[in-house]
């Protein structure tokens, strides 16, 4: 899981460590020595706010099985549990605003794309249909959305399965298939 900051000056990005699980890091574009942040393991990287002042990511608690969405301030301090184990929740994003985060959980029996206030409120399902949708990504100037479509009855995001990338508007209402993975 990796990403550029909104700045454009740092690349965020998740590593794997042997017996501990994934911890979150960020270095400069450029290159150089990356910096880890100061949170519990596994977590796993997926956004930064539009201002660069918290980040949002996947990661599993105290021995949970589940794996919930998390938000941080990036200057430190602690962190908030945004889903509570309604359902493997992964993939979260800030909008455009910075006002929501989008993610995939599959609290309905299949991932899905939801949509929360930056808070964690208000969670809704931005659409259900019968593929499988996980990790979208809001477009920086806030009008659309991309994410993976995977099959129905895929379970998790399995490599080496065919995918759609499909896009649609910030609300759900216009779907719509972008590339096949037989395009790219």
């Amino acid at each position: 899981d990796h990403g550029y900051g909104t700045d454009g000056r740092w690349i965020w990005f998740s590593a794997h460590h042997p017996g501990l699980g994934a911890e979150i890091y960020r270095m400069p574009r450029e290159g150089g020595t990356a910096e880890r942040l100061d949170l519990p393991a596994p977590s796993w990287f997926h956004g930064v706010s539009p201002d660069g002042a918290e980040i949002v990511y996947a990661a599993a608690r105290g021995g949970a099985r589940v794996i919930d969405i998390w938000a941080a301030p990036f200057s430190g301090g602690a962190e908030r549990q945004l889903t509570h184990g309604e359902g493997q929740a992964d993939g979260p994003e800030f909008s455009a605003c910075g006002r929501r985060i989008y993610f995939n959980t599959a609290r309905d029996g299949q991932a899905q794309i939801w949509v929360m206030a930056a808070d964690g409120a208000g969670q809704r399902p931005l659409f259900q249909d019968a593929r499988v949708n996980w990790f979208p990504h809001p477009a920086p100037g806030g009008r659309h959305l991309i994410w993976l479509s995977y099959p129905e009855g895929t379970t998790g995001h399995p490599r080496d399965r065919p995918v759609k990338i499909m896009l649609g508007d910030t609300e759900g209402d216009v779907r719509r298939v972008n590339v096949r993975a037989t395009e790219i």
